[in-house]
């Protein structure tokens, strides 16, 4: 992906950065994943079952924050993983 971008909004310039996903102690990139998300029945996180998710590979995430207006775009892209 082009990692200059203009603002769809005020043709701003937009800079790029990511969504951290905080999780058991530890920090990562947040991740896209196909499907609806279901709440757990024991808290308040995202239910994970056999049938569902696990095992599964997300697409990471990245974020454009426009400079001037602060309007956020957001994309998905194997490329934006940690590197």
């Amino acid at each position: 992906m082009n990692e200059i971008l203009k603002c769809p909004k005020c043709n701003g310039d937009m800079i790029r950065g990511f969504i951290p996903d905080f999780a058991n102690n530890f920090v990562k990139a947040s991740s896209w994943f196909e499907g609806q998300p279901q709440k757990s029945y024991w808290n308040s996180f995202i239910k994970i079952s056999w049938k569902g998710w696990f095992g599964k590979v997300g697409i990471p995430i990245a974020g454009f924050c426009c400079k001037g207006c602060g309007f956020i775009e957001i994309y998905s892209d194997p490329g934006f993983a940690a590197k």
